[in-house]
C-alpha cells in the first residue's frame, strides 16, 4: 500500500508542476505543449505508470486551457507483452486530455506504417502530424521530406496552403505546417 500512496503522491506532484508550467505557457500566449517520455520504459507496468502521468499532465494542461500532446519516437514500438508502448498509451490515456503528435518518420523507422495509426487515432486524438522522412536501406538515415519512404501520401503546396492526402484518402489543409530539423 505504501507504493500505491507513493505513486499517487508522485502523480499529484507532477500534476502540480505541469499545472504551474501550463499556467506560465498560457500567460505567454501558447496553446499547446507536448513531450515524449517513453525511452526508459521496460515493461507494460512502466508504460501504464507513464500513462497515469500523461493523464495527470493532460488534465492539468486542459484546466489551464492548453492542449497536451505526446510525441512518439521509435522506442514506443518495441514489443511489450504482445503489444507495444504506443498501443498502451492509446489504450490507457484519455483522448480528451492527451493528444498525439504522430512522427511519421519515427513510425516508419521503427518498422510500422503511419496510415493505419492515423486512422486508429482519428481526428479526436491525432492533433499534429510531424513530417519527417527516412530511407531504410541500405541503412536507416533521415532524408528530406518526400524523398524517403515514410510518407505514403503525397504532400503538396498550393496558393491556399499545404495539403496532405491523408490515410483516409481525403485532402486535409494543414493550418500550421512546421518543418523540423531531420535530426
Amino acid at each position: 500500500q505504501g507504493l500505491v500512496v507513493f505513486i499517487r503522491d508522485v502523480i499529484t506532484g507532477i500534476a502540480v508542476v505541469v499545472s504551474a508550467f501550463a499556467e506560465d505557457m498560457a500567460e505567454a500566449g501558447e496553446d499547446t505543449f507536448g513531450m515524449d517520455m517513453g525511452s526508459m520504459r521496460k515493461d507494460a507496468a512502466d508504460w501504464k505508470a507513464l500513462c497515469k502521468w500523461l493523464n495527470a499532465a493532460g488534465k492539468a494542461a486542459a484546466a489551464k486551457g492548453l492542449v497536451f500532446q505526446y510525441h512518439n519516437h521509435d522506442f514506443e514500438f518495441a514489443p511489450v507483452g504482445g503489444t507495444n508502448g504506443l498501443e498502451i498509451i492509446l489504450a490507457e490515456t484519455d483522448p480528451a486530455n492527451v493528444k498525439m503528435e504522430l512522427d511519421v518518420g519515427w513510425v516508419t523507422y521503427a518498422g510500422s506504417q503511419p496510415a493505419p495509426l492515423m486512422r486508429k487515432m482519428g481526428k479526436e486524438r491525432l492533433r499534429v502530424i510531424h513530417l519527417k522522412d527516412v530511407v531504410l536501406t541500405p541503412e536507416k538515415t533521415w532524408t528530406e521530406v518526400g524523398t524517403g519512404v515514410a510518407l505514403a501520401a503525397p504532400l503538396k503546396s498550393s496558393s491556399t496552403g499545404s495539403h496532405l492526402i491523408d490515410a483516409l484518402g481525403t485532402e486535409t489543409i494543414i493550418d500550421d505546417l512546421r518543418y523540423y530539423d531531420t535530426a
